[in-house]
């Protein structure tokens, strides 16, 4: 049941009356206290603006207030206050929760949609640099660095792709040659021209 402190003040008249014909008040009290369905666990005299200080469980407010008009109107007292009282585990039950999280101090974990931060391989690999000695990427193998020619479909890591038409390969060649053999080129398709001059009956330049 809930306790409850209630605090008495007995008037003048109350408290002559009990020095002129002394009685043990508690008693009566613990009778009073019971009639309501509840039960009295301490009753003491005190110093201060009240007499009297009891601790008592009653079965709800509806009781603590039927105790407070029966006391106040018999005329006896001249202050009467009750107050609820709250064990520990009530008041941490009703403590609001940590902002941490439930009180645990962790930090919330991150969520999958966290992008997470580069690392020095995958920083060169965009760049186009090449990989730092001792730093591995940590880009699946699967996954082509920016700017790499897509893989031909049906090539895998143990079967590379298909070589390129010859004439693909030919025009590579060609742009690879060196300036020399570019001017080779040039000369050999002058002493064509030339022959064809001379076949035609034209003078050689």
């Amino acid at each position: 049941m809930p306790r409850y402190m209630i605090q008495v003040a007995y008037t003048s008249g109350s408290a002559k009356a009990m020095v002129e014909h002394p009685q043990n008040r508690e008693q009566p009290v613990r009778q009073a206290i019971e009639s309501v369905g509840g039960k009295l666990e301490s009753f003491y005299f005190c110093f201060g603006p009240f007499d009297v200080v009891l601790i008592v469980e009653l079965p709800d407010h509806i009781s603590a207030m039927a105790m407070a008009l029966a006391t106040t109107s018999s005329g006896g007292v001249s202050r009467f206050e009750t107050t609820p009282l709250f064990s520990a585990a009530d008041a941490m039950a009703a403590a609001p929760p940590s902002p941490a999280g439930g009180g645990s101090g962790r930090k919330p974990a991150a969520s999958a949609t966290e992008a997470a931060p580069p690392t020095p391989g995958d920083a060169a690999d965009a760049a186009g640099l090449p990989p730092v000695e001792g730093i591995e990427s940590e880009r699946p193998a699967s996954e082509a660095a920016p700017g790499a020619t897509p893989a031909e479909p049906g090539a895998t890591a143990d079967q590379p792709a298909a070589a390129p038409p010859p004439a693909v390969a030919a025009a590579g060649a060609d742009a690879a040659r060196p300036a020399d053999a570019a001017d080779q080129v040039i000369a050999d398709t002058k002493r064509q021209l030339d022959k064809i001059d001379q076949l035609l009956g034209a003078s050689p330049q």
